[in-house]
């Protein structure tokens, strides 16, 4: 990645013109502090943040893809709202971000990968408003403290294989527009 690993690096604001924020652009840049993404970027790449640990970022409005590991290990990650314009969230791309409490994922989302949100520990409140047909295997896994899961899809929901949510907490699933089965 282009920034990948500089340590030293504290703020960033991207250019306008840029549409992609490419794998591992700003990889283990530990220190990084806020970055201003230009409001057009459609796509966040491959592991682009990943072990960013105490990022202040805004996701803009026209965001479709969050690929693959994008924010793993960003662990105080501030990302404020998903855009309702995403309609993609990559494998693990937000495990192990535990500054994540509350949580909607827009209804626009049509794929929701495996493990996408792992490890989140201290997500309590999850909102679901996908428009796919299926729930990825271990989309929750190891988020312990979920307590409330709340499906609002306008189609069946089925798991692919195994449960998504490994949360004994778990008190409220609300999932009375959808059918979750295995």
């Amino acid at each position: 990645g282009v920034f990948q690993r500089m340590f030293w690096l504290r703020k960033v604001k991207c250019a306008k013109n840029w549409t992609v924020i490419p794998y591992q652009t700003f990889y283990i840049c530990y220190y990084l502090e806020e970055v201003i993404l230009p409001e057009r970027l459609e796509s966040i790449g491959q592991s682009a943040f990943q072990t960013c640990s105490s990022m202040k970022i805004k996701l803009p409005d026209g965001l479709k893809r969050i690929n693959t590991s994008a924010f793993l290990d960003c662990v105080n990650v501030n990302f404020g709202t998903l855009p309702e314009s995403l309609e993609m969230i990559g494998s693990r791309a937000f495990s192990n971000c535990d500054s994540i409490v509350d949580l909607v994922i827009p209804k626009n989302v049509t794929t929701l990968e495996a493990s996408a949100f792992q490890n989140c520990n201290n997500l309590k409140t999850v909102e679901i408003g996908v428009s796919q047909h299926a729930i990825s295997y271990q989309l929750f896994s190891g988020c312990d403290n979920l307590t409330t899961l709340r499906l609002n899809a306008p189609t069946v929901a089925t798991v692919k294989s195994g449960n998504p949510v490994s949360s004994d907490r778990l008190k409220d699933r609300n999932l009375s527009k959808a059918d979750w089965r295995q």
